[in-house]
């Protein structure tokens, strides 16, 4: 197989990187409820390998992660991205539609950029839409198609606008979920990252 074929499928199966992407400065949580963020302690700028193909990718707040990345272990990702908080409860008093029974805002942290001039893969600038997002409650069910509460969300890209290559935003955001909600999932094709959500318990 030759490195432009072996590429090509890379692509096709949207191989990902598990570790490397730092984090960068997120918007404060609401102290009064819980919540957790990513530590000071010093982490890779860009994501690396190993790669993946398929499967659950466990991951804590604030552990960068890589989509679209190189068959070599030694070359960044096309796109990083980190969740970086996670706050169940969080307050959103402009929302004109408040959750229902058994419902509750709930808040993710997010940054995204990639590690080239251009992207190197199709799909890397629209990977981190909200409708790839999920959330799962106590009772084991998911909820899906996201109800997004843009009036109390900062920063549209990477959630709900593309991200261009060259740019490093961070964005706050703010969507109905179970209560309590025990996991924040992203798929991306045969891929799913998984964080615990903190307060479930």
């Amino acid at each position: 197989m030759t490195p432009a074929t072996v590429r090509c499928v890379i692509a096709a199966s949207a191989v990902i990187a598990l570790s490397g992407c730092g984090p960068g400065d997120a918007p404060e949580a609401d102290e009064t409820t819980q919540t957790s963020s990513a530590s000071d302690a010093p982490v890779p700028s860009q994501a690396f390998g190993p790669n993946h193909s398929e499967g659950v990718i466990d991951k804590k707040i604030g552990e960068p992660a890589g989509l679209n990345c190189s068959e070599n272990p030694e070359e960044p990702c096309d796109l990083n991205f980190n969740v970086t908080a996670i706050q169940q409860d969080a307050r959103c008093t402009a929302a004109a539609e408040p959750p229902g029974p058994g419902q509750q805002f709930l808040r993710f942290d997010i940054e995204a950029f990639s590690s080239y001039p251009t992207f190197d893969f199709q799909g890397s600038e629209n990977a981190l839409l909200l409708q790839k997002w999920s959330v799962d409650g106590a009772d084991g069910a998911s909820f899906h198609d996201l109800t997004y509460y843009s009036e109390c969300s900062t920063g549209a890209v990477p959630i709900s606008n593309r991200l261009a290559a060259g740019e490093h935003p961070h964005a706050t955001v703010v969507v109905r979920a179970p209560k309590p909600a025990t996991a924040l999932r992203f798929s991306w094709f045969a891929l799913t990252w998984e964080w615990p959500i903190p307060g479930a318990d």
